[in-house]
């Protein structure tokens, strides 16, 4: 099982990415399995555009693509800024329109310099999923006073019980919708746009 784990900051380095690295050993923890990073502040894509027109463009997208259809599930981290999901992360998540993330499980985590950190998980919620087809599960983290988190000393919000939970549920997500993918009536690009 693979899970693949999106730091949506466009600063490098970041909070979020500091938070990815943190739940990756999480995750194998949990679970046994391997994770993959992508960071988006130390690897940025451009603006969305027709990457088919650019051959680097293209190439170095189909590397990320291949990689994110491997994927059993995603971790998808937003830093807020001014109360709005991360710029890059939306972005990233318009370049992924050939069924990379469709019918697979996904936990949004949040990160904040202050009390914030819950309406771009929202936003992500309303409309991440349309067309990308990705299943965001029920739990998700928010990450607060992020500055002031280190999990040695023991100061962890939310605490490494409520971070265990969510992914041990992201795990099991991921193993059910397992089923959904290799049903023979599974076809991702019959209806592409959500509605």
């Amino acid at each position: 099982m693979l899970v693949t784990i999106v730091t949506g900051s466009h600063r490098s380095p970041s909070q979020s990415a500091r938070i990815g690295h943190y739940l990756g050993k999480c995750w194998q923890e949990v679970s046994g399995h391997a994770c993959a990073l992508l960071d988006l502040g130390h690897s940025p894509l451009p603006m969305w555009r027709d990457v088919a027109a650019e051959p680097g463009l293209a190439a170095r997208w189909a590397s990320i693509s291949d990689g994110l259809a491997r994927s059993d599930g995603f971790i998808l981290i937003s830093p807020e800024y001014h109360g709005l999901a991360a710029p890059a992360l939306k972005n990233f998540l318009l370049f992924c329109n050939h069924h990379e993330l469709a019918h697979k499980p996904a936990l949004l985590v949040g990160v904040s310099g202050g009390n914030g950190g819950a309406y771009p998980l929202a936003e992500l919620r309303m409309a991440a999923q349309k067309n990308t087809h990705l299943c965001f599960i029920p739990e998700q983290l928010v990450f607060r006073h992020v500055e002031q988190f280190d999990p040695d000393a023991g100061t962890t919000v939310p605490s490494a019980d409520r971070t265990r939970h969510a992914l041990v549920l992201l795990a099991r997500y991921a193993e059910a919708l397992r089923g959904v993918r290799g049903h023979a009536d599974y076809d991702p690009g019959r209806y592409a746009f959500g509605m």
